[in-house]
């Protein structure tokens, strides 16, 4: 009888709980929902999954509430380290690299819910897609202060004061084994609803110093190489060192189909795509096709053998910390896998991870090898 009744209390704090962050939640979306212009200082902290260390950016951000704005009803603009001044108006993106003294105008061609790139803007900004998206995963008061109200939402943690429902950090957190990646959103506001700050140069062309030279997009991304190695065409020979101290050359598997995966350990998407990968590599050792891991950024031996060992990772790894492999293969996105035939051709290749990866390549090397 007394368990039913300590089930019965918790059951009943939960639920005050749950209408508790409901009201929480609710509070603050209309406080920002009010709000017709304003200024805030944001610290972007990141940790990825195999560095010890925590890369920081600032940004400057003002914002106003535009209507006339058909993508998402606020013009912005921001600063990112006094290096890259980005403004959204009606007209679209207006991009300023400083100190090389160059910009290009960008139509905008998306729509509000998939413009922004970072969570910190969200609130501000667009405060509708945001809160839907924290009240998607189900959040909760994980824990409250004097002043502030700690709130969970699946993997996202936010601190909102109570004074006035203003939220001063966000932070997104993953963990994958004993390796941990977030990243974190520290928030100061300087002022919401100021006329006098409310100046067109901080969202037009006016923003833009005369001697600043005019490009495009096209012009900025010709100088790079954004497509991947054609099929058909030779895949570049290689030489590194594994985490163990040996050596490793493409060359030494001419007469087998070969996998290439290019990944890293930050690359969450890569984490994902570990466990089909070894299961390939498991079906298929044996019949003639290799599997290699190429690694372009984790340079230190000893944690990446700790992080083989601990997703029991059996086929091969390149370490190519400091090598030109990326250019070499134009590897722009994470993970990217190549399959080439046994004369060192490629006739596959796959930018970004997919669910159904392992099932496009088994089907793939079974009709080769059958």
């Amino acid at each position: 009888m007394r368990v039913s009744w300590v089930l019965f209390l918790l059951i009943i704090k939960a639920s005050v709980l749950l209408g508790q962050v409901d009201k929480i939640l609710e509070h603050s979306e209309e406080v920002y929902s009010e709000k017709k212009n304003g200024h805030y200082i944001c610290r972007k902290l990141f940790k990825g999954l195999s560095t010890l260390d925590t890369t920081e950016n600032i940004f400057e951000v003002f914002f106003r509430k535009n209507f006339e704005n058909p993508h998402m009803g606020v013009d912005f603009s921001f600063r990112v380290d006094t290096s890259i001044l980005r403004i959204h108006n009606s007209s679209g993106w207006i991009i300023i690299y400083h100190p090389e003294k160059y910009y290009y105008h960008l139509p905008s061609k998306v729509n509000k819910r998939n413009l922004l790139e970072n969570k910190n803007h969200l609130p501000m900004i667009d405060p509708e897609v945001f809160f839907s998206s924290i009240k998607s995963l189900s959040p909760e008061v994980f824990n409250q202060t004097s002043s502030h109200f700690i709130i969970k939402a699946g993997h996202i943690t936010l601190i909102v004061r109570k004074e006035d429902y203003l939220i001063e950090m966000i932070e997104e957190k993953i963990q994958f084994e004993n390796e941990i990646q977030f990243t974190r959103y520290c928030i100061d506001f300087q002022y919401f609803d100021r006329t006098e700050y409310n100046r067109d140069e901080l969202y037009n062309d006016l923003a833009i110093p005369q001697e600043y030279k005019k490009t495009t997009l096209t012009e900025i991304l010709s100088s790079y190489k954004t497509s991947v190695l054609k099929v058909k065409t030779m895949a570049p020979d290689w030489s590194f060192p594994t985490p163990n101290g040996d050596t490793i050359s493409l060359s030494d598997f001419r007469g087998k189909y070969v996998i290439l995966d290019f990944w890293y350990q930050s690359c969450f998407a890569c984490i994902k795509s570990l466990p089909s990968l070894q299961q390939i590599h498991d079906t298929y050792k044996d019949k003639n096709v290799v599997l290699i891991g190429i690694n372009p950024f984790d340079k230190d031996a000893d944690r990446l053998v700790k992080f083989i060992t601990n997703n029991e990772i059996t086929y091969p790894i390149a370490m190519a910390y400091g090598s030109d492999i990326q250019e070499k293969y134009q590897i722009s996105a994470y993970p990217t896998y190549y399959i080439l035939d046994p004369e060192g051709k490629i006739i596959y290749v796959q930018e970004g991870y997919d669910s159904n990866q392992k099932r496009k390549i088994k089907t793939l090397l079974d009709k080769l090898i059958h």
